[in-house]
């Protein structure tokens, strides 16, 4: 089963098994996953498990788009050497039966390449599944900055 990994300018906050066939990505509380931040649309993204175990991520024509290895996109297939960035956020899908998905290229996991990488903390983000779905709200990692 395919696992998410969240993380915020690098820094991981949460890891996820994808369970359900369609996962929605957003800032508003509806999402499955709920991301605050002002740069992340309502209704941001979807991540799709396929049949045959693919997984894709479909940008819904956000404001400030969805990013795979730092092309903006309208959908991909993504998998553990896939970086999928919305707003500050990095997102990566690997197979949970990895325990760490270790680079070799000697780059830390959620950073991009020469390309440029993720710059310092924003104001007050924090990372919240929405209320009405359990396997994301046992994972649920809140920024302890109240702004």
């Amino acid at each position: 089963m395919p696992t998410l990994i969240i993380a915020l300018d690098g820094r991981e906050l949460q890891r996820l098994p994808l369970t359900r066939p369609r996962i929605a990505l957003g800032r508003r509380p509806y999402n499955d996953i709920v991301m605050e931040h002002l740069a992340v649309s309502g209704e941001h993204a979807v991540l799709v498990l396929q049949p045959d175990g693919r997984v894709q991520v479909h940008d819904l024509h956000s404001v400030s788009g969805t990013y795979v290895n730092g092309r903006a996109i309208l959908s991909a297939d993504v998998g553990p050497d896939d970086l999928i960035e919305i707003a500050r956020y990095q997102l990566r899908v690997i197979d949970d039966e990895a325990p760490t998905f270790d680079r070799h290229d000697g780059q830390k996991p959620f950073r991009r390449g020469a390309t440029g990488s993720a710059t310092g903390p924003i104001d007050g983000p924090s990372m919240a599944p929405a209320p009405s779905h359990r396997s994301a709200r046992a994972c649920a990692s809140r920024s302890a900055d109240p702004q």
